[in-house]
């Protein structure tokens, strides 16, 4: 028997069309659509109009007077790919708010199953994921590191290295450290081993402070190939590529004109790090709006 998908009326076999929901009937009570998400009504158009663009059918968007709210329902058929889709476009809608540049892959969201989601909350869980990725994207003065790497390994080889000398020392008699001699040989292991975990600690810290030496190097000659060609981007040119609304605030330029600056250099320097881009984004920036 069919069924509406809207009002779940059942009708007699021969009907196709529910004429007071204007909607198409599905053949069986299994083939009724699941929701998705719930929401507001604009916010659940809003999802809808997207499935629909992509061709999804069965789409509808439904009041459910239970619980107050309007409901995002979708063909079991297109079930899966809705919920990519919905993923993936909070994943963008989230970058344009933030200005983050991002695979929107690395931002896993679940939609759907036997649960119905929030859109609200769904949209908050986006956006909470793209600032920890921002925060994970931060880039790192590798001189600065090095630098401290350096001081650390200097600093713990001359502790490990003095520690054992004194040992050394106390060994052939040179000094007199007061301690029974019962307990004097495990003194000797502990201590021995303590003292040369700090000298081998020391050793590893100013080989990373080197190898982090080479990668600034490397990082310094890939800012200089991207600031080159960013030089060409000024105020103007930007903001003419965007379009602001009437009533953008600063704050929303910022975030819009950053996400342009993410996009085109993610475009055109696929191989430099995220993390690097978000640094040159934000220092061109300053130079550029820094006025404002």
């Amino acid at each position: 028997m069919p069924w509406c998908p809207i009002c779940k009326n059942e009708y007699k076999d021969g009907y196709t069309h529910c004429n007071d929901c204007n909607a198409d009937l599905v053949p069986t009570f299994e083939d009724l659509p699941k929701a998705i998400m719930f929401g507001s009504q604009s916010d659940m158009e809003q999802m809808k109009q997207v499935l629909v663009e992509n061709q999804m059918e069965g789409v509808f968007v439904i009041y459910s007077e239970k619980d107050d709210c309007y409901e995002l329902v979708v063909s079991k058929k297109h079930f899966d790919g809705a919920k990519e889709l919905l993923s993936d476009y909070m994943a963008k809608q989230a970058e344009a708010e933030l200005g983050a540049c991002f695979d929107e892959q690395d931002v896993e969201i679940t939609l759907g199953g036997d649960e119905v989601f929030d859109a609200a909350d769904m949209e908050e869980l986006v956006a909470k994921k793209v600032r920890k990725q921002m925060l994970e994207e931060t880039y790192v003065d590798k001189k600065a590191k090095s630098a401290d790497y350096k001081s650390s390994g200097y600093t713990l080889l001359v502790v490990g290295g003095i520690g054992l000398i004194i040992i050394l020392l106390n060994i052939v008699g040179v000094i007199k450290i007061p301690i029974h001699p019962s307990s004097i040989i495990m003194m000797y292991i502990v201590m021995g081993a303590l003292f040369l975990i700090f000298v081998i600690s020391g050793v590893l810290a100013l080989r990373s402070s080197k190898r982090l030496l080479t990668l600034d190097e490397a990082d310094r000659k890939e800012m200089d190939k991207v600031n080159a060609f960013l030089a060409d981007y000024t105020a103007e040119t930007i903001d003419r590529e965007i379009a602001f609304e009437d009533t953008a605030e600063t704050e929303m330029k910022y975030y819009q004109r950053i996400a342009y600056l993410n996009r085109l250099l993610s475009e055109h320097f696929p191989d430099v790090s995220k993390a690097i881009i978000n640094k040159l984004c934000e220092d061109h920036y300053d130079r550029t709006f820094g006025d404002e």
